[in-house]
């Protein structure tokens, strides 16, 4: 239902050359970094890869059951779609039916063995205020927690499904992760969400 917000992102980038890794300020070893995004919109759903993992602001996959450690999911096709997958699985539904609760071509998080969340998450490419529209779906029969983290923080929280509607502050490269959790047989959740740059 929020796939329609997506739009294309306007952006000017000047990419920053470095002739040391050690940090060094002087001038003679680094050139000025300027970049100037004008507007950013980012959509789970139709920005969704599966060759790059990470992909550009998004990444794919799955937390301690504390939300500890982050890992990234690998490619994985043996369900016959294409997916990301390690304990947690993270796919759209690209046949042309309903999948364990999932209308084709929507985004589905499921959460791994020993109850692991699955996490998409979104790193800001640049500081400032972002709004963060979407719904976690009920999909399959499970009932799972579904929620959004930033600072190791819920921002919001729900049993097994809800739409949200948030106004975020945030620095660049920090993140907030889309997670569902708290059970594991038939998991499967979905979720449409669009992030733009106020």
């Amino acid at each position: 239902m929020y796939k329609q917000l997506g739009a294309l992102a306007i952006a000017m980038l000047l990419v920053t050359g470095c002739g040391s890794d050690s940090g060094s300020d002087s001038d003679s070893n680094n050139e000025q970094v300027l970049v100037d995004v004008s507007s950013y919109t980012g959509n789970v759903t139709t920005d969704f890869s599966t060759v790059n993992n990470p992909n550009n602001a998004w990444s794919y996959g799955e937390m301690t059951t504390s939300f500890t450690d982050f890992s990234l999911l690998s490619a994985d096709s043996s369900s016959g779609i294409d997916s990301w997958f390690k304990n947690a699985t993270i796919y759209i539904n690209t046949t042309d039916s309903i999948r364990h609760g999932a209308e084709s071509g929507q985004l589905v998080m499921h959460p791994g063995s020993g109850e692991l969340p699955a996490v998409v998450r979104w790193t800001a490419p640049e500081a400032g205020e972002y709004s963060i529209i979407g719904e976690f779906g009920a999909g399959d029969s499970g009932f799972m927690q579904v929620g959004i983290r930033k600072d190791n923080d819920f921002l919001f929280q729900a049993p097994d499904s809800g739409t949200f509607d948030l106004n975020v502050s945030v620095q660049k490269n920090e993140v907030i992760d889309f997670v569902v959790y708290g059970g594991y047989y038939y998991g499967t959740t979905t979720l449409d969400v669009v992030v733009t740059k106020k």
